[in-house]
């Protein structure tokens, strides 16, 4: 199945309130939609966004040598490293999530993706030694956080493989709408590569940012939401990728797609992920318990069909698209 995809309504384009900026990082396209009457106030401060955005892209990525995961998917345990912001606040922030999802988002599974990924490859699965070997690698709980010094250290006796893919994205777009609050912008859109959309203010007095959803194999959307002080996150898996349960180091095949609407597009990033891989009676427990969360999947009614979908929504946040 294509990836799901959160865009602007193609109707909000031709109005002509807003300026659009875009940069290429993290392997996709990121966009800020700016409301501001002077074009070059906006450009200025988008240059400032994107300019942060580099840096927290060398400090996140795995596969970035030298960069903050980098030296610590490197580091021996029982060693202490001193980290920079960014990373620290994502590891924080994951650490988190890890314990709220009861272990189904965990950032540190990179090691079994890799060999899921890389046995696919060749039409295969994992050797079951292989398997166990990177299960090794894993477990967010072995990493040691002291927020006085920045410091991380691993415990245990095996290396630790860190990526957060299902986080970075997220998190510097909320970082890019902060900077943006300094710069006193009120009304802006934030999204990274259409799956980690952050909405501040409105595109027109009252009405937030128009938003539709869509899976590219239908060819239009199938839902609308407005976001205004609102993040909606979305995550699914294309032919070849998988999407890890931290719980048995499978891939999951819980759902096709799911959305997660919540007050920041990190958690979104996480939770969007983490509901690929719950079960609908898991996820609508968690929304139930965190009411500031709403979510969305779409169930596969006769696995390996990707046409017949079953929708399951928890809370009111989205409408039909008005072509449906």
């Amino acid at each position: 199945m294509p990836l799901p995809k959160i865009e602007l309504n193609p109707a909000a384009t031709d109005l002509p309130a807003f300026h659009r900026f875009s940069h290429r990082a993290m392997a996709t396209v990121f966009e800020i939609f700016i409301v501001c009457d002077d074009f070059h106030y906006a450009e200025q401060a988008a240059h400032a966004a994107f300019t942060e955005l580099y840096f927290i892209e060398m400090e996140l990525s795995r596969y970035v040598p030298g960069s903050d995961i980098s030296r610590i998917n490197t580091l021996p345990p029982n060693r202490i490293l001193q980290i920079g912001h960014y990373a620290f606040e994502c590891l924080n922030a994951c650490k988190t999530l890890h314990t709220q999802t009861n272990g189904t988002f965990d950032v540190s599974v990179g090691a079994v993706l890799d060999c899921w990924r890389q046995a696919g490859k060749k039409g295969q699965v994992p050797d079951e030694a292989e398997l166990a070997a990177a299960k090794q690698k894993t477990g967010l709980a072995r990493l040691d956080l002291d927020e006085a010094t920045h410091t991380v250290c691993l415990t245990g006796e095996h290396a630790i493989l860190i990526d957060l893919g299902g986080y970075g994205k997220g998190y510097a777009v909320d970082r890019l709408a902060e900077l943006l609050d300094e710069w006193s912008i009120e009304h802006a859109l934030v999204h990274g590569g259409t799956s980690s959309v952050l909405g501040r203010g409105d595109l027109q007095p009252g009405h937030g940012w128009p938003v539709s959803l869509s899976l590219p194999e239908a060819g239009q959307a199938f839902a609308t939401s407005a976001l205004r002080n609102r993040a909606l996150n979305g995550s699914g898996l294309q032919k070849g990728q998988h999407i890890i349960d931290p719980r048995t180091g499978e891939p999951t095949t819980s759902q096709c797609a799911a959305w997660a609407a919540t007050s920041k597009a990190g958690i979104g990033d996480a939770l969007s992920t983490a509901f690929m891989i719950m079960s609908p009676p898991e996820v609508e427990a968690f929304c139930a318990a965190n009411p500031d969360v709403q979510a969305m999947l779409i169930l596969d009614e006769n696995p390996g069909d990707d046409v017949n979908h079953k929708i399951r929504q928890f809370g009111a946040w989205l409408q039909p698209a008005p072509s449906i």
